[in-house]
């Protein structure tokens, strides 16, 4: 067991809650190197200190290192990496209170990461549904300010070839920066 716990501690830089394990591998190491009769006098006064470390430490730890909960920890944590830049353009309060739980000490316990689960999925969905509006908002300034250029009448001027020049910059950034607005766009393309 102490082997096991330590390999869980090695991973306290992904998993801070694990930082727990320091003061029990301690005390496993010092009953590990009590001798033989120690074990004989001593372990059955020292028993309920064992048991409740094991029941209100190891064993949750355990439970959750070997469990669902970690795996939602792991996508949550990647998430708050991956997205943290955008939590401040989208409303709610969900992003501190899962950022809470993953510096909990106590996070370990119980079913908190359950309701995490349903908090991520909400900010997600929030930061997506945040990046095609501004998807759409941009596609549109873009083909405003081509249509603002097709209006020019030294535009109409030009050779058709020219013109084709011109406005390939506008189309380009639409279809190549945001592929999905080009294809998806509710708005009606303006002189395209």
């Amino acid at each position: 067991m102490q082997h096991e716990l330590a390999e869980l501690h090695a991973q306290s830089a992904l998993f801070p809650f694990l930082n727990a394990l320091a003061p029990v591998l301690l005390t496993l190491k010092e009953v590990a190197a009590k001798n033989t009769n120690w074990f004989l006098t001593e372990l059955p006064q020292q028993e309920d200190v064992l048991f409740d470390l094991k029941e209100q430490q190891i064993d949750p730890l355990r439970k959750f290192m070997n469990g669902p909960q970690k795996a939602i920890f792991e996508e949550a944590s990647r998430v708050v990496q991956e997205q943290e830049d955008n939590f401040a353009y989208v409303q709610g309060d969900e992003a501190a209170q899962i950022k809470a739980a993953l510096t909990d000490p106590n996070g370990y316990k119980g079913n908190r990461l359950q309701q995490v689960k349903s908090e991520l999925d909400t900010l997600q969905q929030k930061i997506a549904d945040q990046r095609n509006r501004e998807t759409i908002d941009a596609t549109a300034a873009l083909r405003a300010l081509e249509a603002r250029l097709r209006g020019e009448a030294k535009f109409s001027a030009l050779s058709t070839d020219r013109q084709a020049q011109m406005v390939q910059p506008f189309q380009l950034a639409v279809k190549h920066h945001w592929p999905e607005a080009h294809r998806h766009d509710p708005r009606p393309s303006a002189a395209l």
